[in-house]
């Protein structure tokens, strides 16, 4: 199969494959820390909350991303009108986090492939002849779509222990890399 294949070079449906698992895998890890209770999404309003959530994400993921950089992800998926405020395991709760994990899953997908497209313009998509492309940031939604109502400012704060979020535990798995 790796006849003619560039050393070190992964084809393309290798590497559709593998971020599909990471995104796949981390946005259904948010999902299950909500339904299970681990997260509740009415704490991430508070400035606080937020920078204890991203210093947890930072200390079990890695700190690729600056914490400001970090935060400013956060602020952006929280301002989208399908973002969650609350969740108490309602059947209508539920649905609204389906569609959260949905929404978050698209987004990521449809950014790297536009950022791929846009990158390889004309260019075939084919086994070993492209690269995906992750953007480092995803542009603001369009000024048609509607804020969400429990968007939050995050700005870098003095960090407080609480029982809004909780850092992975030790049995939780990483995202596979």
């Amino acid at each position: 199969m790796r006849q003619g294949a560039p050393d070190g070079r992964r084809c393309i449906e290798a590497q559709i494959m593998d971020l599909s698992d990471d995104v796949g895998y981390s946005v259904h890890d948010v999902e299950d820390a909500i339904a299970l209770g681990r997260m509740d999404p009415a704490c991430l309003t508070d400035p606080k909350e937020v920078d204890e959530l991203l210093e947890a994400t930072r200390a079990w993921y890695g700190t690729d991303l600056s914490a400001d950089a970090l935060g400013a992800a956060f602020e952006r998926l929280a301002d989208q009108p399908y973002w969650i405020c609350s969740y108490n395991g309602s059947v209508a709760d539920a649905a609204h986090l389906k569609n959260l994990t949905s929404e978050i899953i698209g987004r990521f997908v449809s950014a790297v492939a536009a950022a791929t497209r846009q990158t390889l313009r004309q260019r075939p998509l084919t086994r070993y002849e492209a690269e995906l492309v992750i953007p480092r940031r995803r542009l603001r939604r369009s000024s048609s779509s509607r804020a969400s109502p429990c968007a939050t400012s995050w700005s870098p704060g003095s960090m407080s222990r609480s029982t809004c979020a909780s850092a992975p535990s030790s049995s939780t798995s990483p995202m596979p890399s």
